[in-house]
């Protein structure tokens, strides 16, 4: 952020605070880019986790799988 931006939110936002502004910024931002994304279907459905645990092979040794648990 430059200067100029800083003091052109500053006005417009009637802050003085420079962190304050800096953080309302990415706020705003983050609700603006989070709305590029399409809501998901929700939770991964538990037949769909049972298809992706049989799909790993299950000679691998020295790790674990992230589906452990879920």
């Amino acid at each position: 952020m430059t200067k100029n931006t800083v003091d052109t939110l500053r006005e417009g936002l009637d802050m003085t605070d420079e962190e304050a502004i800096a953080q309302c910024a990415l706020a705003s931002f983050q609700d603006s880019a989070s709305l590029l994304y399409e809501a998901d279907d929700g939770p991964v459905p538990e037949m769909m986790f049972e298809h992706i645990r049989a799909s790993i092979p299950q000679d691998i040794k020295g790790g674990k799988s992230l589906f452990d648990g879920v």
